[in-house]
């Protein structure tokens, strides 16, 4: 009886071994396909940045960088300021003053809103990639704003 108990505890362990391994897995490719879309949509920037300026000298690559950078944390501090709930009562705001211009009312208040955005975080990951990688962004800037003077 107590070889069983013990071998159950056993595998009850292992399990939860194989589950945090399986959890961590997880994140790791989570973040780094973060990694993979931050990358993509700064080429992306870039690219435009340097198509809209018509040049390829060290000023216009140290220009688009510069507008991939100010993006890519605008999209971070977008997802930090949704998370402290801070835009939530623009939003429904917004929502409800057309709501009211067409007649109609809203479908939750402002407190079922502001329940559903506390519980319904963005992880915090995806933010530290982008604050992360504007900040690479940003020391990359700054190089290529000195070599261009």
């Amino acid at each position: 009886m107590e070889k069983e108990i013990k071998q159950e505890k056993k595998n009850n362990e292992q399990a939860a071994i194989e589950r945090e391994k399986a959890e961590r897995k997880r994140i790791k490719k989570s973040i780094y396909i973060t990694i993979f879309i931050n990358v993509a949509v700064s080429l992306l920037i870039t690219a435009l940045g340097l198509l809209w300026q018509k040049s390829l000298t060290i000023l216009a690559w140290s220009n688009a960088m510069l507008l991939t950078l100010i993006m890519i944390f605008f999209i971070g501090w977008i997802m930090f300021i949704y998370n402290k709930n801070i835009i939530s009562i623009f939003t429904h705001g917004f929502k409800v003053f057309g709501l009211m211009i067409v007649g109609k009312r809203p479908k939750k208040s402002y407190y079922e809103v502001k329940v559903q955005v506390e519980e319904n975080q963005i992880p915090k990951r995806y933010m530290a990639v982008s604050f992360i990688y504007s900040a690479i962004l940003l020391v990359i800037t700054i190089i290529l704003t000195i070599l261009a003077l």
